[in-house]
């Protein structure tokens, strides 16, 4: 382009954000990027980049990444008022990100010229994308340079062009960006806008990401380095300083704490068990071998794999510390909301007794999307609501309690919101815990992946499950290190259950026949009834409980009751010190972790992996002179099993290839039955799935990987409703009326205050059985206080509008 420049008479004048020199804040960002990456020390000397290569690119990132903020129209913008900055905004020429992107490209191929370890380097072209979509959500790398060439696009970035003051702009990279560098970007515009298109072409950048042999690892450098720019350019506009406190988490804790409760003490044969699989589990931690990164922790259910994970998790990270000088974040991650604040109140109270109650947020994290946005320190600094949730979104903690969608939605995803913590998972010890509930589609997808992240970003991972599926495979020499080495010694040495496997179908009417006749005659027993689907849970319980059985206790669990009341239901269960049985009624929910103990387990049909974590909570203390007992049944209604609503046949299939012919199980059983289940599934299932999904991977297409990968899959449309069901609910609803009523730029933050209440009363429901309570203006569905005698009952939940099975 031939360009005229305009020129200012200050040469400080240049602004990022109100009150912030656009000097300081890209010197700020880019020396985030490059102490964060130098800190992390990740390796692609795979993709032929070294570090002090990358440590230059990330650098770059973060001095360019706002250089479209020094042009006149941005800063005319900036300073603006009320009144005008509404219209400013939605002009092109405001707009920074795709100036600031070519800008990017054109400082790092003029870095990398001399340089023989970037030749023919991708790099250029992926700082291209990553400033461009700062702002936004990370697309289809094919799909980024179709309307740069557009005439509406290169006259707009001309006219930036030309209102950039030369003098403010040689203030702003003094001694950063050379002189020679800048001017070229002015006199080259054209040619630089040409050479990213060719980059950019199909037929160019595709064949070179085929040459890739390990799918994963350009998207881990993707993603990495988009985190730390997105990291950086938050925190330095929040003006937030979070520096880690590396030198917390001791790692004898979780010893103090058995201690203190007495677990060593213990003769019972269930916690002498415990001790022996604790002790063989820490015992490993002095001599493991620090290449080996992914671990296993198979062993039965109710044998304290939470403390002895956390503990070796402890250990292992001050080992690490000490020989390597890294602190490793952990990240303990679940696969349920019902089980999160159960394994977060353990764990906290093992970390109290050296940081306090509450443990401080920078020790320990819980993160989910009803948390609280409440930041606390150890050195007591305040944070609001802004700062708070940043930090925790951002994941600054020592030790982050997180679920499986958070953890898993950050590796595969394309929304900046969710990138923006990518980076921390550099060097952390991950627990996977409940690991079995991964779905079977996409074990190749987490192999392959899990297995690039340990390279690249040297993260441990620890799959900790009753079920170990085979995402990794023991027989595989060097895939997966168990740590539970004498693991068929724990499972032959329980005999706490029997189970018996009933194949033939059974009508819905019958099997509550038989329940209500066990429950009369049978006064010493807890009873946990799970079923498949919503509709036949609610029908078991209203015609179990209209028993009036004496000095019982009734308990219906499913989605379909708002958060608050189920969570409290699940809590009374563990914790009531009431002489009442319980009599449970529950959808799937109550299966894995929910730390509960019940004499008799009947559960409608399922594949093997979910009826292995429901005889989990039968007996699960080995208390009872008795073994416990575990029945399965397949229920059906008008022909059809309520499994087909929800489990796929493939799974099924196999469940009962490996349960039939065998009349009563003993728990002694389950890891052979266990491991031939899973040897079965991973014989024979399709790895279509996961293989679609490394193809977008390796080819960077992130906007079809948001759409492609789903953690919790949803066979049917959804609806949020609000159920204005207590006085408490009654003031939330009506604040968050008020909220909607205000400017769109102040609601976000508003909501944000009564975000964890507010969720504490939305239930999800099939669409077609709530459509007519959806409310336009408010973007939700909505059950007032008048409509509660017809839309919700107090101990079932939701009653649909119309109809219908109900499922999960």
């Amino acid at each position: 382009m031939n360009l005229e420049i305009m020129t200012k008479s200050s040469s400080c004048n240049l602004f990022s954000h109100p009150g912030k020199n656009l000097r300081d804040h890209l010197t700020a960002v880019a020396d985030y990027c490059e102490v964060s990456h130098n800190s992390a020390n990740p390796d692609f000397s795979s993709l032929g980049y070294s570090n002090e290569l990358l440590s230059v690119f990330s650098r770059t990132l973060g001095l360019c990444h706002d250089f479209g903020k020094a042009t006149k129209y941005f800063q005319d913008y900036l300073f603006s008022d009320e009144k005008n900055r509404p219209t400013l905004k939605m002009k092109p020429e405001t707009h920074h990100g795709l100036i600031s992107a070519i800008f990017t490209y054109h400082c790092l191929r003029e870095s990398f010229k001399s340089r023989t370890d970037a030749n023919d380097s991708l790099l250029p072209f992926i700082g291209y994308v990553l400033v461009r979509r700062h702002h936004g959500d990370l697309k289809n790398f094919f799909d980024e340079t179709t309307d740069i060439r557009k005439s509406e696009i290169t006259d707009v970035i001309k006219r930036q062009c030309e209102s950039i003051s030369t003098q403010s702009l040689q203030y702003v990279y003094a001694g950063l960006i050379p002189e020679e560098t800048i001017t070229g970007f002015f006199l080259e515009t054209d040619a630089i806008l040409s050479s990213i298109v060719n980059d950019g072409k199909l037929f160019k950048l595709k064949p070179r990401l085929e040459q890739i042999p390990d799918a994963p690892s350009m998207e881990v450098l993707t993603l990495f380095y988009y985190s730390l720019l997105l990291s950086g350019d938050k925190q330095d506009a929040a003006e937030i300083s979070a520096d880690r406190d590396k030198e917390a988490l001791r790692s004898d804790l979780v010893d103090l704490y058995r201690e203190n409760k007495g677990f060593s003490r213990s003769t019972s044969p269930i916690n002498q068990l415990r001790n022996e699989i604790y002790d063989e589990v820490i015992s490993r931690v002095p001599t493991l071998d620090l290449d080996k990164k992914i671990f296993s922790l198979n062993v039965p259910t109710g044998t304290g794999k939470t403390l002895t994970s956390v503990s070796f998790a402890l250990k292992l990270r001050e080992r690490i510390n000490r020989e390597t000088g890294v602190s490793p974040q952990i990240l303990y991650c679940l696969p349920f909301m019902s089980i999160i604040d159960q394994n977060y109140d353990v764990i906290s109270s093992v970390l109290s007794s050296a940081y306090g109650d509450p443990v401080p947020s920078n020790i320990l994290l819980k993160h989910h999307h009803l948390a609280d946005f409440s930041y606390t320190s150890t050195d007591d600094e305040d944070y609001d609501e802004d700062a708070s949730r940043l930090l925790i979104e951002g994941w600054h903690s020592e030790f982050i309690i997180t679920t499986f969608v958070q953890f898993f939605h950050t590796i595969f995803s394309n929304r900046n919101r969710a990138i923006r913590k990518y980076h921390t998972l550099a060097n952390a010890i991950v627990i996977l815990d409940e690991v079995q509930s991964i779905p079977h589609e996409y074990w190749l997808l987490f192999h392959d992946v899990i297995q690039t992240l340990t390279r690249c970003l040297n993260i441990r991972v620890i799959f900790v499950t009753a079920t170990q599926p085979l995402i990794f495979d023991e027989e595989k020499s060097g895939e997966i290190f168990e740590l539970a080495l004498k693991k068929n010694t724990y499972f032959s040495q329980l005999n706490r259950v029997d189970l018996t496997f009933n194949p033939e179908p059974c009508a819905l009417q019958q099997f509550i026949e038989t329940i209500r006749h066990r429950i009369h005659n049978e006064q010493e027993k807890d009873f946990l009834i799970v079923l498949n689907t919503i509709n036949a849970a609610k029908e078991v319980y209203t015609l179990i409980s209209s028993l009036n059985e004496p000095n019982t206790e009734f308990v219906f669990l499913s989605t379909h009751i708002i958060p608050k009341e189920r969570l409290a239901r699940i809590r009374n269960i563990r914790n009531s010190h009431t002489k009442k049985r319980k009599v449970i009624v529950s959808t799937q929910l109550i299966e894995a972790g929910v730390d509960i103990d019940v004499d008799v387990v009947y559960r409608d049909m399922a594949p093997l992996d979910s009826i292995n974590q429901v005889a989990g909570r039968c007996n699960r203390n080995n208390q009872q002179d008795a073994r416990g007992e575990v029945q399965i049944v397949t229920l059906q209604a008008d022909g059809k099993n309520y499994c087909n609503y929800i489990y796929s046949q493939f799974l099924l299939d196999k469940t009962r290839v490996v349960l039939e012919g065998k009349s009563v199980i003993s728990e002694q059983q389950f890891l052979a039955l266990n491991n031939q289940y899973f040897r079965l599934v991973e014989e024979l299932h399709t790895n279509d799935t996961a293989k679609k999904c490394l193809d977008l991977i390796r080819y960077l297409k992130y906007s079809d990987l948001q759409d492609s990968f789903h953690l919790i899959q949803n066979d049917y449309p959804k609806l949020d409703v609000f159920i204005e069901c207590d006085d408490d609910a009654k003031k939330i609803w009506q604040e968050f009326v008020e909220i909607k009523s205000k400017p769109y730029a102040k609601r976000k933050n508003e909501f944000l205050k009564i975000k964890r209440e507010f969720l504490d009363y939305v239930i999800s429901v099939p669409k077609n059985k709530a459509q007519r309570l959806f409310r336009e203006d408010l973007g939700i569905g909505h059950i007032s206080e008048e409509e509660l005698e017809f839309r919700y009952d107090p101990q079932t939940g939701f009653t649909p509008c119309d109809g219908g099975t109900v499922i999960l």
